[in-house]
């Protein structure tokens, strides 16, 4: 019977507890409104003054189209009617463009641009860097500059600056940076080929007048001074074939040095080159020396006929003026700061005032209501408040 009370009285004791209707809170807040209103506003004016105070950053930014390296592949009659039956060399001249893009993207976020903008700039006075240090300056000034990929194979830098004229002064000096490092790699990669084909080149001559002399000390032996129609054009043909594979290695060799051994179009050139070899392998042997002798000689001239050209071609790209990146759009002095964004701090900072302010309206009323409602649970939360103005003694008692 006993039991049967307690849990009765405990039944009424929540039943009788207060609960917060929609009514109910619109009320509290009306009755809380001078409170309600008095925090919005200090803090909404606070935060008006404090985003004031806040130091202006502007932004600046340009858009470029990046140079395109040029290819040794292109320009020269018998390469181009040979890359119209190599796949690689098509892929490789295609994928080209598309490589510079992101290596020319590589160059701007690479730490020697980045210095060398802090270097221009003094930036280590202009961003307080203590112990002068550029590389740490360098560290700042990255995350103060953006740059985004175009679908269309543009690249467009954003930098952001406390002063307007030197926000657009840096972004434009990142143009003068990609052609500047773009030269030297330009240089170095054409004085590469260059090297790479005079070897080649060297190596040919060498082979083909090897063979020459071969071919002319047995004509002088036997006599021979020609060889059947039919012969040469089975000759020539394999002539062909072993010229299409020196070319194909000499450009897997370019690409290989530009674009890594990993590179999809290397590995699906050498799978190519593989397949080529085994063709060679299935040609049928000339068997007669002479014919041999012949058949090699024809090959070193084919591939002589093939590998000069673009011999003379890298000669003439190291030679010539680095191509320089299109300004599709150069930056400008803004006129209005791009951060910090006032109105939107000043709107958030509102809100949470809002929220935050009625939401201590709602926990006071709660308190109250369970002073009545439910004074084992009010002993408990005044026991914690305590506790709470013992660790922070600057909480005051009010309620």
């Amino acid at each position: 019977m006993v039991d049967q009370n307690s849990r009765t009285q405990a039944s009424d004791a929540a039943g009788s507890q207060k609960r917060f209707s929609l009514i109910d809170i619109l009320g509290m807040i009306v009755k809380w409104r001078r409170f309600i209103l008095r925090v919005f506003l200090v803090v909404t004016i606070l935060a008006a003054v404090v985003s004031l105070l806040l130091p202006k950053w502007y932004a600046s930014g340009t858009s470029i189209m990046p140079p395109r390296s040029r290819s040794l592949f292109g320009g020269l009659g018998s390469v181009s009617s040979l890359q119209r039956e190599i796949p690689l060399l098509r892929s490789i001249a295609g994928a080209a463009g598309s490589e510079d893009v992101y290596r020319y993207l590589a160059i701007l976020k690479s730490r020697k641009a980045l210095e060398k903008v802090v270097t221009k700039f003094n930036l280590v006075e202009v961003y307080n860097i203590s112990d002068k240090s550029i590389p740490k300056a360098a560290d700042v000034l990255e995350d103060n500059v953006f740059f985004k990929l175009g679908e269309e194979g543009t690249i467009s830098i954003t930098v952001y600056d406390q002063g307007a004229q030197r926000a657009a002064a840096m972004a434009n000096y990142f143009v003068d940076i990609i052609n500047e490092i773009g030269t030297d790699l330009n240089v170095q990669e054409t004085q590469s080929d260059r090297a790479f084909l005079e070897k080649r080149v060297g190596e040919n001559k060498a082979d083909l007048r090897a063979s020459e002399d071969r071919l002319r000390d047995f004509q002088k032996r036997h006599g021979f001074v020609a060889i059947p129609q039919e012969a040469q054009t089975s000759i020539s043909s394999a002539a062909e074939l072993y010229a299409t594979k020196t070319m194909m290695e000499v450009q897997l060799g370019i690409a290989e040095r530009r674009y890594g051994e990993e590179n999809p179009l290397v590995q699906a050139g050498k799978t190519e080159l593989a397949s080529l070899n085994a063709k060679l392998q299935t040609l049928p042997d000339l068997g007669v020396e002479y014919f041999r002798l012949y058949r090699d000689f024809a090959v070193q001239q084919k591939i002589y006929e093939f590998i000069v050209p673009l011999y003379e071609q890298a000669k003439y790209e190291e030679k010539r003026e680095a191509p320089h990146a299109v300004v599709l759009d150069a930056a400008q002095v803004p006129e209005e700061p791009a951060r910090p964004k006032k109105r939107l701090i000043v709107l958030i900072v509102a809100f949470l005032s809002l929220v935050s302010s009625i939401s201590v309206a709602l926990l006071v009323e709660g308190a109250r209501n369970m002073k009545t409602s439910n004074p084992e649970e009010y002993l408990r939360l005044q026991d914690t408040w305590r506790e709470l103005r013992r660790i922070w003694p600057f909480v005051k008692r009010k309620y």
